[in-house]
């Protein structure tokens, strides 16, 4: 977590002078009302009592949002948007493409997090799983340039904690390559695992309980509420000398080790 999120975020809300924008693309961790989205917003809602507070479900049948719930009627004239894209089995790539536009809804964002890490195929190696970090980072910087975008390190999936450990070294990986800010939660819950006390918070091997539920929505929130903020800046890895994590990424051999990243293919080989 660092220093905090949502800086900009904070600093509008803390205004008051127009409309506030959230949006969050995630799996079924937060696609209910008893996980850590809705309890952010709750939260939100109780810190700032003058706006109000809707809240969309994006709905993957229909592939849109469902009519909003009003979590609160505020005092003022402006809305504090919460907008919770979280899918039950979905992955990074869920949203790069058909349904990309129905998930922005048209929208300028003050805060987008994203938080996925429990669906890529555990027998993914790490620089697959980064390389599709990538492509769903980089899609998402390039439609919300003036956003704030914050990648969540998950919850241990205790099933399979070795490719749980690898999906959060994926997800740290891109976010120091874009300049990003990262919320730790999986630091939290390995932190009860090592203290025993785990299942006290987790409802199966994936997704946290209402007891769990709450301990990540508080790491949320107190990241939120950090008073000593920095504004994340963006990397041009353009302009910087990067490692990159992509395999082969400067073909220094035609052998391809790994599967192949999404969308590529061979036409055909030449040795030089």
């Amino acid at each position: 977590t660092g220093l905090g999120i949502g800086l900009n975020l904070m600093q509008q809300l803390n205004a008051n002078q127009r409309d506030v924008f959230m949006l969050v693309q995630g799996d079924s961790t937060g696609n209910e009302k008893t996980e850590w989205v809705y309890l952010t917003a709750q939260f939100l809602a109780s810190q700032f009592p003058e706006y109000s507070v809707k809240y969309y479900l994006y709905n993957s049948a229909n592939n849109n949002y469902d009519a909003p719930e009003s979590i609160t009627i505020g005092t003022g004239a402006n809305v504090l948007h919460v907008y919770n894209s979280s899918v039950a089995g979905s992955s990074a790539l869920y949203f790069t493409g058909h349904r990309k536009t129905a998930s922005l809804a048209g929208n300028e964002y003050d805060l987008i997090i994203q938080n996925f890490g429990h669906n890529q195929a555990s027998e993914s190696s790490l620089n697959i799983i980064t390389f599709r970090l990538i492509e769903s980072v980089s899609q998402l910087i390039a439609d919300n340039p003036d956003s704030e975008i914050v990648l969540t390190l998950q919850n241990i999936d205790t099933s399979l904690e070795v490719f749980s450990a690898r999906q959060v070294q994926a997800t740290k990986t891109v976010a120091e390559l874009f300049g990003l800010g990262v919320l730790d939660v999986r630091s939290v819950f390995r932190y009860r695992q090592k203290k025993g006390s785990l299942a006290n918070y987790m409802g199966d091997v994936v997704h946290p309980n209402v007891k769990g539920s709450k301990l990540w929505a508080k790491v949320v929130t107190d990241a939120l509420t950090n008073p000593v903020k920095y504004m994340a800046r963006k990397i041009n890895s353009l302009s910087m000398l990067v490692s990159s994590p992509v395999p082969n990424a400067y073909f220094s051999s035609w052998s391809w080790q790994e599967t192949l990243p999404t969308g590529w293919g061979i036409s055909s080989t030449t040795n030089i």
